[in-house]
């Protein structure tokens, strides 16, 4: 009697284990690449395929390939209806509970630090658990290889840096775990009023490119495209698909052509007709050019160029780059 009542027993608990395993379907969220913290074991969804509603909590683990098991998790309870109900960190009224069995203290420090675990091979689980019992209800698995950041840091021009035109500009900069023989593309882009450096890089036109250069420094060019006066440029370094940070620098205007343009578009009175500045672009006097011009005309700002309109009847229209 003893053992049909044992056997009975051992029937209904493997029958409660196998129906709640079948339960509840449990779909973990791929991490970030490149990273995995705690909060990546609760971006989780659920699906109660029962008409009955569990009170369960989420059980988290962290295993690294040679270190073992890391960390553990375990949130506050809550109601699992049926149907599928998406899960995040944020849900949760109290932090989850973490623990960290191994011995290695450079995990915890990373993930308090960073919110991430450093480089290495990963797996994380996340289970469904009845609050009752503790019996497993789901779970599933996922895997995440973190790897070294290869960085490549931009030495000189330093960001912002105003440069002079006699000036030889050699672009530097230095790169971590990339090999000795890796090649290097260097490209500037001029920057238009109103971007910032990664957009001007992203969308403007290649002002100078430089491929495959060998070793972490550069001159730049006599024969190449000289650089404008007054202008700013974004450069970048890049290999294979290891790219930099964005930088800027801007060429100083010269001095002497400051003394023909003041501020903008404004003109000093003995400049104001100076043929090397200006050119006239059209006439409204019947006989050719203006017989008299006045200092005192309307100067307006059209892209790269100032306009310049006699005063007197409208009559010239000269422009000069600025």
């Amino acid at each position: 009697m003893k053992n049909k009542t044992l056997l009975v027993s051992l029937i209904i608990i493997l029958f409660s284990t196998f129906s709640y395993g079948q339960t509840v379907i449990v779909k973990l969220s791929p991490a970030p690449q490149g990273k995995l913290g705690v909060a990546d074991l609760w971006n989780v969804s659920l699906t109660n395929a029962s008409n009955e509603t569990y009170e369960i909590y989420l059980y988290g683990t962290l295993t690294e390939k040679s270190e073992g098991l890391i960390a553990t998790a375990t949130t506050s309870s809550f109601d699992l209806k049926k149907g599928t109900r998406k899960i995040k960190a944020s849900d949760f009224p109290a932090t989850p509970d973490v623990t960290y069995p191994g011995g290695n203290p450079k995990y915890k420090k990373a993930l308090v630090m960073t919110g991430s675990l450093p480089p290495g091979e990963y797996e994380y689980c996340v289970y469904a658990k009845l609050k009752k019992n503790n019996q497993d209800m789901g779970s599933d698995c996922l895997e995440q290889i973190i790897e070294d950041p290869v960085m490549i840091s931009l030495i000189s021009p330093n960001d912002g840096e105003e440069i002079d035109t006699k000036t030889l500009i050699i672009f530097t900069w230095v790169s971590a775990k990339l090999q000795k023989d890796d090649n290097y593309n260097l490209r500037v882009v001029d920057i238009q009023e109103g971007q910032s450096s990664e957009v001007a890089i992203q969308r403007n036109n290649v002002w100078f490119e430089q491929l495959n250069i060998q070793g972490n420094t550069f001159k730049y060019p006599k024969t190449a495209k000289q650089f404008e006066e007054g202008k700013k440029y974004a450069w970048r370094i890049k290999s294979g698909k290891t790219e930099s940070e964005f930088r800027n620098f801007k060429i100083k205007q010269n001095k002497e052509n400051d003394s023909l343009i003041v501020g903008s578009c404004d003109l000093f009175e003995d400049n104001y007709d100076n043929p090397t500045l200006w050119t006239i672009v059209k006439t409204n006097y019947s006989g050719g050019s203006c017989p008299s011009h006045n200092a005192s005309g309307d100067i307006k700002i059209l892209g790269s160029q100032c306009q310049f309109v006699d005063a007197e009847d409208n009559c010239d229209i000269w422009v000069g780059e600025i």
